[in-house]
């Protein structure tokens, strides 16, 4: 955040140091707000309900507990086959 800060600072003049930390504040908060709505659906997805018995909450955390690192290993699986395959040679920056 620094170096962004100093690098923007040396570009455009204007100290914008409090937008930048602003702007972070707030993608922290999104990705909070996205992490809840996931587990939610999720739960939702393996009809959790609570103060049901004891079992429905059994299963649906056993479910959610598979699901999700299942997906997040998929995710960075692909994720890792995409960077492995496109040439980032040719990108610069203007």
């Amino acid at each position: 955040m620094v170096a962004l800060a100093s690098l923007d600072r040396a570009e455009s003049g204007r100290d914008q140091v409090s937008l930048h930390l602003a702007l972070l504040a707030m993608t922290n908060n999104i990705g909070y707000a996205v992490a809840v709505g996931i587990v939610n659906g999720l739960l939702q997805l393996f009809h959790y309900q609570a103060g049901a018995p004891e079992g429905n909450a059994t299963w649906a955390v056993i479910g959610l507990g598979l699901v999700l690192p299942a997906f997040l290993f998929i995710a960075a699986a692909m994720n890792f086959v995409a960077v492995l395959l496109l040439p980032l040679g040719g990108m610069t920056r203007a």
